[in-house]
């Protein structure tokens, strides 16, 4: 079991290591031995599926720049690839820093989105990737349990290699207010967007105790240096016979203006200071991101 304390229900789980295989899910009875270090894996899942459309027509994303107003769009909106969240993440960067969108380019369908976000600016946002040095991180509310049929008692609870979300502090509203720091994570069950107080809560249950080899190490890269530095050839994804270990997106990918022709487990790595972003503990993000907003 992932804490140190056993619940009432070992929680089903999933090891994502992207590296080779995915989404492989774990039996109740294997759970139990990820706190040794065990790697006993049951493959019972190629890749995340896409969200529902149930799951989709519940929540809401942004798009936008810095010093405009920022737009609602659905969680349908946004260009998602299973398995490739870095990627998911890159675009949602593009759209929240007023970029083109290379996934959609041509397609308004942000800009014919209900304004429910009227009056609010995107002042900045981020790439945060969450692993750790074991690649073994745990984060709750993951929609690869729910759309595998997990119970609802299961929390979504997943074990990845490494996994990667966006951030954005919105400017205050017509009505003044404060800014609000939010999640955007399309491969969460949690409301899109999130509260960053709300997801790191949902997400990763700061108070509960995790087993050391399971807790968080984040990297916040900002969203300009993500988007001038990030590269990936999707090498990574590839399996020894040459296929795919889950398709890939239909767009070109994605690589930097330096050539660089991949850095995505550079970026994982939380040990690499040579890669843009501040490594940080859980209770270092949310201070980190709030501090760079103000």
């Amino acid at each position: 079991d992932l804490r140190t304390k056993l619940p009432l229900k070992p929680p089903k789980t999933v090891l994502r290591p992207h590296t080779s295989f995915h989404n492989r899910v774990l039996t109740r009875e294997l759970a139990a031995d990820l706190s040794c270090g065990v790697c006993l894996v049951v493959i019972l899942a190629a890749c995340l599926p896409a969200p529902t459309a149930a799951s989709l027509a519940a929540t809401a994303g942004i798009a936008g720049r810095p010093g405009r107003v920022a737009a609602m769009a659905s969680k349908a909106d946004c260009t998602y690839t299973g398995c490739f969240c870095e990627e998911n993440t890159f675009l949602l960067c593009e759209r929240l820093l007023g970029r083109p969108d290379r996934a959609s380019a041509g397609s308004d369908g942000v800009e014919q989105a209900v304004a429910a976000l009227k009056g609010r600016r995107v002042v900045r946002c981020w790439a945060v990737w969450v692993s750790n040095p074991s690649k073994k991180v745990a984060v709750w509310r993951q929609g690869a349990m729910n759309e595998g049929g997990g119970e609802e008692d299961d929390e979504g609870l997943a074990v990845w290699d490494y996994h990667v979300f966006c951030a954005a502090t919105l400017g205050p509203d017509e009505q003044g207010g404060e800014e609000t720091t939010v999640i955007l994570d399309l491969d969460s069950t949690l409301p899109f967007p999130s509260r960053a107080e709300e997801y790191i809560q949902g997400a990763f249950k700061p108070h509960d105790p995790i087993n050391e080899q399971f807790r968080p190490t984040f990297r916040l890269v900002a969203g300009e240096d993500f988007l001038e530095s990030f590269s990936s050839d999707r090498s990574h994804m590839l399996r020894p016979d040459g296929g795919y270990n889950a398709p890939p997106p239909t767009y070109s990918p994605i690589i930097s203006k330096g050539g660089a022709k991949t850095n995505v487990m550079a970026f994982a790595d939380v040990a690499d200071r040579k890669i843009p972003g501040a490594i940080l503990a859980l209770g270092e993000l949310l201070p980190a991101m709030l501090s760079s907003a103000s």
